[in-house]
């Protein structure tokens, strides 16, 4: 039988495939992304494993005040997976920003301009949104 395409269809001989080398910066981009979807996949499979402990505290819907918020987070059961894997987390989202959007603010947050479309693409053809969205479900 032939092989199944992603699409559902057969391969057949009017299939074309095109092979060509890629600038290294490219291959960087697409290393890159992919280390940063794996990441997020492992943090959040971490937290998926930890959902009977977030769901043993009551949500009440209430605002809590800051100072009442920080010492809810000492004893939150995802504190550690949170603490362990922040910084590495942060700097990914941040360059994930930064490479979707052309602007001279360095601070992800802060930074607006027109946006970037092949990366922007590149994030959702590999599947890199999919898992961010995937990570801040499991929050």
């Amino acid at each position: 039988t032939k092989p199944v395409l992603r699409t559902g269809h057969r391969q057949d001989n009017t299939d074309v495939m095109e092979l060509h080398v890629e600038a290294r910066r490219k291959v960087g981009e697409v290393r890159f992304l992919l280390r940063c979807k794996q990441l997020l996949k492992v943090i959040t499979e971490e937290l998926l494993r930890l959902e009977p402990l977030k769901q043993s505290r009551p949500d009440t819907g209430e605002e809590i005040p800051d100072a009442e918020a920080r010492e809810a987070f000492k004893v939150h059961p995802l504190r550690a997976v949170i603490k362990q894997h922040y910084d590495v987390y942060v700097a990914c989202i941040s360059n994930l920003i930064r490479r979707c959007i052309h602007s001279k603010e360095k601070d992800p947050v802060a930074r607006e301009g027109p946006r970037v479309p092949h990366q922007q693409d590149l994030l959702r053809e590999m599947g890199v949104l999919q898992e961010t969205v995937a990570l801040l479900r499991a929050l």
